[in-house]
């Protein structure tokens, strides 16, 4: 349900627009983060002093969101001035016009608020529902589980295959180098417990430096993005652990960051970063800038699946059937009555892989144009590592919009022809790997036409593209032996 249907939550969005003129910075959920232009992500306390926080706002059941050391402080310097069944809405400024009635309100909400405080003082542990269970021992619980080890956070276990390549990739590297070591792997939403014991904090790759989402027509900032994940090196500065960056990669063809208070968070916290890779150099320029006057410096490695390529390679490949294989979101970016056309035209099955949340959507929006031509459905999301490379190795030939999906291919050997912007991800990976400003696998969306598209996507499964050459993708894939030797400094067996 959404929030602004939800009366407890509409109560407090109310109180926060009360109260926002007379603050700051006021701490709150993400919903309420677009109310106001003094409102910031939960996750940025970590990273601001109590004097710039004047206020925050918490659902009483994410007390642990909440910075370590006001909840150890109990609250000094702040009151509360809001409570009802779910939140709490604490401030640093005296509130005179604060009603009585609400103050006796107090004496029926917030317990629950200060038990809860209490529990994570303590250690507990609730957020189960942020590990990935594909990682998780049979033989271990839970509150041993999170509470020791490697912490390795990066997008898993939320819906898209490429990001369960990642957690894949930085597991066996870091098994390969210390195989005792317990990896608790975990989505950015996950709480440290109170006492844990870690030997690092690991940020797993992949496109994680944006702070605003972009839609069919407009963008939004999406702060929490940021907070999300950098927040993890304040925490690791705080443990006196290592925090390890691994290919970064800069999501958006726009580049950069929207916000200032996004830029402040960044260059603090990879300022505090033990290393810094990349999956590009485009990226590393662009961290750089931002830390010109740190001593941490952003290096180029590689994307995290890269460091998969003996375990693709060692994958039969299908090189006699033909079998097209169609990832991620292609009914989006192409004309779709040519798309089909083509489609119908073609001589073999063909596999349309979802690979995250979003592609169901435009399968849909295919097989309603050709309803009469069988597309199989292959959800990689159902799919453990093994099995979902297996899926891909089947394709004889591979239209990807999906970043991930064209790394497989590029290792595998797969003919690939990828859909995107000049400036993108993946026309960057395409021309460093085809050594050419303007690679003929490139479907560019900056400067095709319809026709020129098709006409691309024939040649592909006329085996009339140029391969990539093999050298620039054995460069990315040795570059792996740069992520180990950061792992190898700061984690120990």
């Amino acid at each position: 349900m959404p929030w602004f249907e939800d009366n407890y939550w509409i109560e407090a969005a109310q109180e926060l627009t009360r109260l926002s003129a007379k603050h700051r910075t006021i701490l709150v959920p993400h919903e309420f983060v677009s109310l106001d232009r003094r409102h910031l992500p939960l996750g940025f306390g970590v990273c601001l002093s109590d004097l710039e926080i004047t206020a925050f706002a918490a659902p009483k059941d994410d007390a642990d969101r909440l910075p370590i050391r006001l909840l150890n402080s109990k609250f000094a310097g702040f009151k509360p001035v809001f409570a009802n069944a779910v939140f709490v809405i604490y401030s640093s400024l005296p509130m005179d016009w604060v009603m009585a009635a609400k103050k006796a309100n107090y004496d029926h909400h917030l317990p629950y608020f200060f038990d809860r405080v209490e529990r994570v003082k303590n250690g507990e542990f609730f957020r189960i529902n942020s590990l990935n269970p594909k990682f998780i021992p049979g033989n271990t619980s839970i509150p041993d589980y999170v509470s020791n080890g490697v912490l390795i956070i990066n997008a898993s276990h939320m819906g898209n295959f490429g990001d369960e390549l990642l957690a894949h990739a930085t597991v066996q590297m870091i098994k390969t180098i210390a195989p005792d070591s317990n990896c608790i792997v975990a989505r950015p939403d996950f709480e440290i417990p109170v006492g844990s014991r870690y030997k690092a904090i690991v940020l797993a790759g992949g496109g994680v430096l944006y702070d605003y989402a972009v839609g069919e027509s407009v963008q939004r900032l999406e702060l929490e993005n940021v907070s999300n994940y950098m927040r993890y090196s304040f925490l690791a500065h705080d443990l006196n652990i290592p925090f390890i960056a691994l290919g970064l990669g800069d999501q958006h063809r726009l580049g950069g960051f929207m916000s200032k208070d996004s830029v402040a968070m960044v260059r603090a916290a990879l300022s505090k970063a033990s290393a810094v890779l990349t999956r590009d150099d485009t990226t590393a320029n662009r961290l750089n800038s931002l830390l010109f006057s740190s001593q941490t410096r952003a290096e180029v490695s590689c994307d995290l699946a890269f460091c998969l390529s003996n375990e693709m390679r060692a994958i039969p490949r299908n090189t006699t059937t033909p079998v097209l294989g169609l990832a991620g979101q292609i009914a989006k970016e192409v004309w779709l009555d040519d798309f089909a056309e083509f489609l119908n035209e073609y001589q073999g099955r063909i596999l349309f892989f979802v690979q995250a949340n979003e592609d169901p959507e435009h399968y849909k929006k295919l097989i309603s144009k050709i309803p009469h031509r069988e597309i199989e459905l292959v959800d990689l999301r159902s799919l453990d590592v093994a099995q979902g490379l297996r899926q891909i190795a089947m394709t004889s030939h591979l239209i990807s919009t999906r970043f991930h999906a064209l790394v497989c291919g590029l290792v595998m050997g797969i003919p690939v022809v990828a859909i995107d912007r000049h400036t993108g991800k993946k026309s960057r990976l395409l021309r460093s790997v085809h050594e050419s400003e303007q690679p003929q696998s490139l479907v560019n969306l900056d400067s095709h036409t319809h026709s020129q598209m098709i006409e691309t996507f024939k040649a592909l499964v006329n085996n009339q593209l140029p391969l990539p050459k093999p050298q620039p993708i054995e460069y990315l894939e040795n570059l792996r032996f740069r992520v180990i030797d950061v792992l190898k400094k700061y984690i120990t067996a």
